[in-house]
């Protein structure tokens, strides 16, 4: 019997990024000379030319010819943020911030921004604060950011408004989206029909509040497409996410709107665990035996890591994608909290806690991975491709393992 192997679906992001965060632990001053030793290895470790310059060209035209310390920069402001929330966690591994904590995010400059809740009469007394002390001197680029509202406080409204249309799905309401824009220290509610009563509707039946900023949206369109001619359980045209067991058996992760919610089998294995509500757009496939799936990417042969500690992001951060369409894709993450409906007009889902990118996205992206680099060769998944046409909606991992039941290996 023949035997195949599903390639997880990994950005060539990871061909450079690698070695950019390994190099953070040995930083050196002259960080042109030093990143272009790095970077040069990528030629020795990739045999295929075009792919190299096709990497290379992605990276240029997302960040300028300058590319590599822009990515330099930005995992070295990425790993400092990483070390602010490490101060918050408690003692179930979750992060509670200070009510003078506004958010954190990493700027079109790179630089990590530390938004800060006080008024000049206040400051003097945050400096007596240690944990405040460590915060702005854990990064000497850092920018400070005095904002007017704490990041609980805008999360709290956000969530009034996730739990409203989580139980009440109440199309009468126009809502697209809603999330925390820590940039700009808002919450921001999507409207499609964004008129006055149409707002003063939403403020009635879910919450009114002075920080909501009301702008029009659309609802985000689920990116597969259809493959005519097929049988219907392989219809939907989408790609693969990563590998996974369930209850002892192997399989991989691809998107649950990818299969039909009857369907019970496709061609490459048993729809054993679907959901596609909520948190989680992701079902997990159990192989059949002639399908072997594996950690190695299909573009440079890298291995996805088997951590199932997945990471910690942040507004800013870039991060890499792949899927069937758009192939190797990368972005920077725009959204760390959205909540939303995916679809089109005829049947559309509530989903929330997604994390949104710039990274360019299209149909029949669906399922495939997204995550960001770690050691040389390595990159951790943060998530599969849900949704979006030219931006990228994605579920997390972290919620995946935990609605699935899933492990990584």
């Amino acid at each position: 019997m023949k035997k195949y192997k599903i390639i997880i679906s990994i950005s060539l992001f990871t061909i450079t990024v690698p070695f950019l965060c390994s190099s953070i632990l040995n930083y050196k001053p002259n960080i042109k000379n030093y990143m272009d030793t790095k970077v040069a290895i990528v030629d020795d470790i990739s045999q295929n030319k075009d792919f190299v310059d096709m990497f290379k060209n992605s990276l240029k035209e997302q960040f300028g010819e300058n590319y590599k310390e822009v990515l330099l920069q930005n995992i070295k402001s990425a790993e400092n943020a990483q070390k602010v929330e490490s101060l918050f966690i408690d003692k179930n591994g979750e992060t509670q911030y200070p009510d003078y904590v506004g958010g954190l995010y990493i700027n079109k400059e790179q630089n990590l921004v530390i938004q800060i809740v006080s008024n000049p009469n206040e400051r003097k007394a945050l400096l007596k604060d240690a944990k405040y002390n460590e915060i702005i001197n854990i990064d000497q680029n850092a920018i400070i950011e005095y904002v007017d509202h704490s990041y609980n406080e805008l999360n709290s409204i956000n969530e009034v408004i996730k739990n409203y249309f989580s139980k009440n799905n109440n199309r009468n309401i126009s809502l697209v989206a809603n999330y925390v824009d820590i940039s700009n220290n808002i919450v921001v509610v999507e409207l499609e029909n964004n008129t006055v009563d149409e707002i003063e509707k939403f403020k009635e039946n879910v919450i009114d509040s002075p920080l909501i900023r009301f702008i029009k949206g659309t609802i985000v369109p689920m990116t597969a497409n259809l493959n005519p001619g097929q049988q219907l359980e392989d219809l939907i045209v989408c790609s693969v996410g990563y590998r996974a067991k369930y209850n002892g058996s192997q399989g991989y992760v691809t998107a649950a709107h990818c299969i039909n919610k009857d369907t019970t089998g496709i061609n490459t294995g048993t729809v054993i665990n679907r959901t596609n509500a909520g948190k989680v757009d992701a079902v997990f496939i159990k192989n059949y035996a002639n399908y072997t799936p594996t950690n190695t990417t299909n573009w440079g042969n890298f291995t996805l890591s088997v951590n199932d500690t997945y990471p910690t992001v942040f507004s800013g951060q870039v991060i890499g994608k792949v899927g069937r369409t758009t192939h190797y894709q990368t972005g920077t993450i725009t959204n760390l909290s959205w909540s939303g409906y995916t679809g089109n007009k005829n049947e559309t889902v509530y989903h929330t806690d997604f994390i949104v990118a710039s990274a360019n996205n299209d149909e029949g992206d669906s399922g495939g991975a997204v995550f960001v680099p770690t050691t040389v060769g390595k990159a951790n998944v943060l998530g599969i491709t849900s949704a979006g046409i030219g931006t990228t909606y994605l579920s997390k991992a972290s919620n995946i393992k935990s609605v699935l039941k899933i492990t990584r290996y």
